[in-house]
């Protein structure tokens, strides 16, 4: 259900599609986390499904304010969501292809700019 989820310390993103125009999920889930002892502000964009939380790190934590939205149905395993999804043999692959052609591209070009630097000079 959490399609995206940022965190830095006293801050928290989730995108979902819960809240996706649902001006009344949205509306809930404000009241909800803003009755948390700790959280300092909640805004949502309901024509991003977006959810942002500011809050005290020394009085909630995101994992608490992750419960409280699975508690709503805005996120389904809060847990879960905090943990990267295993990259597939695929991606792997794909990744070091990409990798290896950008570095050869990068050596490509300075090659040239440094032939057609020295032709400059002669």
């Amino acid at each position: 259900m959490t399609a995206y989820l940022h965190h830095l310390p006293g801050r928290l993103r989730v995108r979902s599609c819960a809240l996706r125009r649902n001006d009344s999920k949205a509306r809930t889930a404000r009241e909800h986390l803003a009755g948390q002892a700790g959280v300092l502000s909640v805004e949502t964009n309901v024509t991003t499904g977006s959810l942002l939380v500011r809050y005290d790190t020394d009085r909630i934590d995101a994992q608490r304010i992750l419960q409280a939205l699975g508690s709503l149905g805005i996120v389904r395993h809060p847990s879960a969501a905090q943990r990267p999804a295993p990259r597939s043999e695929l991606a792997q692959v794909t990744e070091g292809l990409v990798d290896r052609f950008a570095s050869k591209l990068v050596e490509t070009v300075i090659e040239r700019s440094a032939v057609a630097l020295v032709a400059a000079l002669i």
